[in-house]
């Protein structure tokens, strides 16, 4: 079944979904840097600095345990902070409840603090960062689109 209707079976690849998915797996593919500080400004009300430099370059959002010297780690309970500790994640944003601990265990990385770290991890995604949401549909055997 093709044309209009979409295909239930495996219909093998699409022509039109090849040529629109390759320009956004490119895209989507690279890291979109942006300043610590600029992060800071949209999000003042929501994350605060409290220790190191606003001017570190972030590229991603990261766990706790990331090696990535780009990424914007982010930690969601005391638990996490051992593995931050041995990560290299350019920057950590913990909860205000374990700040002190953060900033005895973090070394000369900046810390951030926030209320609801979840939160602020899924409301700066979008802004700043190249999400894969158009991925899983792009990838998906079974739907033609319409020609």
């Amino acid at each position: 079944m093709t044309g209009l209707m979409p295909c239930f079976n495996d219909c093998g690849p699409s022509p039109v979904l090849d040529r629109v998915a390759a320009p956004i797996s490119s895209i989507m593919g690279t890291d979109m840097a942006t300043q610590l500080n600029e992060i800071l400004e949209k999000f003042s009300d929501l994350i605060e600095l409290n220790r190191g430099s606003n001017q570190v370059e972030i590229t991603r959002l990261g766990p706790p345990e990331s090696q990535d010297s780009s990424e914007l780690v982010f930690l969601f309970e005391e638990a996490h902070l051992k593995k931050a500790a041995q990560g290299r994640g350019a920057a950590l944003v913990v909860p205000k409840k374990v700040l002190s601990t953060a900033l005895e265990m973090a070394g000369e990385r900046p810390v951030l603090s926030s209320p609801n770290p979840k939160l602020a991890m899924a409301l700066m995604e979008r802004p700043f960062f190249l999400t894969p949401t158009l991925g899983p549909f792009m990838e998906r055997r079974g739907f033609t689109p319409p020609r």
